[in-house]
């Protein structure tokens, strides 16, 4: 069976088929991050995966957006993912949260 996802974005509101979807895909196309932590807790606790898209694909800088699925721990819950074209980065920069050796904030450079 295929994992069935919704979309929920500033110019989605109201997520099509949400009840018959198993996930969704949590999207910004503005210029500032319009949901929060709690959000994406709204949506796990309606039994959602929950896939956040990382505002590198949109050509934004994505360090805010990483920062918040980390400060809030949502990292760590596996109903949480993350879309981005950084996952090198994002593995170090993730590791780095749950205690395990890592890097530097997203954005940093060496």
């Amino acid at each position: 069976m295929l994992f069935r996802s919704t979309r929920h974005s500033d110019v989605e509101p109201d997520p099509v088929l949400y009840e018959r979807s198993c996930g969704v895909w949590l999207d910004n196309f503005g210029e500032r991050r319009w949901w929060d932590a709690a959000d994406v807790r709204r949506h796990l606790a309606a039994g959602k995966r929950v896939v956040i898209v990382s505002d590198e694909l949109h050509g934004r800088p994505h360090g805010d957006t990483w920062a918040v699925l980390r400060a809030s721990g949502l990292h760590r819950d596996g109903a949480v993912g993350l879309c981005t074209d950084l996952v090198g980065e994002a593995l170090e920069y993730f590791r780095c949260a749950t205690g395990e050796a890592g890097g530097a904030d997203p954005g940093e450079r060496s």
